[in-house]
């Protein structure tokens, strides 16, 4: 398997990176595995710079990245959360409801 980095221009031509979801779901998946050892900032900034549907893939990278990191990678960011504590305790409700089979 080859493991070397791509560039910009090999990501846009192998993956895409426009607002079709054919570009943007396979270019977000790259990037969340690829980053996914790596701060958050690092993901997004690399994101930006491929340009094109940048807020899409970031969008979708970040969650992927945030399911394999939790919020232990999130350090620095939730103080800048609205409403964060709110987000929290209905994210816990919704998770007992789904341990115990409601939803």
């Amino acid at each position: 398997m080859n493991n070397k980095a791509l560039t910009k221009s090999e990501i846009k031509r192998l993956f895409g990176n426009g607002v079709l979801s054919t570009d943007s779901v396979v270019t977000a998946l790259y990037f969340a595995f690829k980053y996914r050892h790596e701060p958050l900032l690092e993901m997004l900034s690399s994101i930006c710079q491929l340009g094109g549907d940048t807020d899409t893939i970031c969008a979708l990278a970040g969650g992927i990245w945030g399911v394999y990191n939790g919020d232990d990678g999130l350090e620095g960011f939730t103080q800048e959360v609205e409403g964060l504590e709110e987000i929290s305790v209905l994210a816990q409700k919704r998770y007992d409801m789904y341990s115990i089979g409601i939803i």
